[in-house]
């Protein structure tokens, strides 16, 4: 197949013919300006001789094929859904594994207690992900379908953030740090999931990623509480005030 790159130039109506990679580039005509001189337009660093203007090359005309999915067709609505889910999935693992490292190197109890929690609902998010995925063959956009009051998230959510935490953590910097990659893991998880749920037009599959982004919400939400709190602590604490 050969592919036709026009000279932008304005003086130059002429066109550069460009042959598939296993071909030599040869000029398929000639400029105007350079026919008068009898000059030969030519292929020199991508460029016309007679204007010096660029034919080829980023954002020069360059023709460009559309890429097709892999497989060379489109992806149908269920392998969509999978994919969706297969990132979601990640998203919750990469979570548990920073929660469940920041509890196990934890020394205060409050603090190991907060992110063991935190690592323990991430797992969960994994076990309805994974459920809907086996159940999405058969059941469709229906496998989506959950019980959105989830009363014991609201128990967990309750007992995550104490004052205690604040105590044992008071004007530590490695407390800060965690609770600031957990937020920014947390924000990542509210953008994906609310973007999911944008994405589609089904009433389930809506409503299930929406329900996960409240969650990681409400997590962020907690973090962000202790992060300021602990911040405003540590600066206390070292004579420091930026404002």
């Amino acid at each position: 197949m050969r592919l036709i790159t026009v000279c932008r130039s304005a003086t130059c109506a002429g066109a550069i013919r460009s042959a598939s990679r296993s071909a030599r580039r040869t000029p398929s005509s000639t400029c105007r300006r350079t026919r008068r001189r009898r000059v030969r337009s030519r292929w020199c660093g991508r460029r016309c001789e007679a204007t010096g203007a660029r034919v080829s090359g980023p954002g020069v005309g360059t023709p460009t094929r559309a890429r097709e999915p892999a497989g060379g067709r489109a992806m149908s609505d269920r392998e969509q859904m999978l994919d969706i889910l297969r990132k979601a999935y990640q998203i919750e693992v990469d979570g548990y594994t920073f929660y469940s490292m920041t509890a196990d190197r934890a020394e205060k109890e409050a603090v190991r207690d907060l992110f063991a929690k935190l690592a323990a609902d991430e797992v969960q998010h994994q076990a309805y992900l994974k459920s809907v995925a086996g159940r999405l063959g058969q059941e469709g956009a229906a496998a989506f379908h959950l019980n959105l009051r989830a009363p014991e998230q609201r128990a967990i959510n309750q007992a995550l953030f104490t004052a205690r935490f604040r105590e044992q953590a008071a004007a530590s910097e490695f407390e800060l740090g965690v609770l600031s990659v957990g937020m920014t893991l947390e924000g990542n998880a509210i953008s994906y999931f609310s973007s999911a749920a944008q994405r589609t037009a089904e009433a389930e599959v809506k409503g299930f990623y929406r329900y996960l982004a409240a969650w990681e919400q409400e997590h962020y939400d907690a973090l962000q509480a202790l992060y300021n709190a602990i911040r405003g602590d540590l600066q206390a604490a070292s004579s420091f005030a930026p404002f």
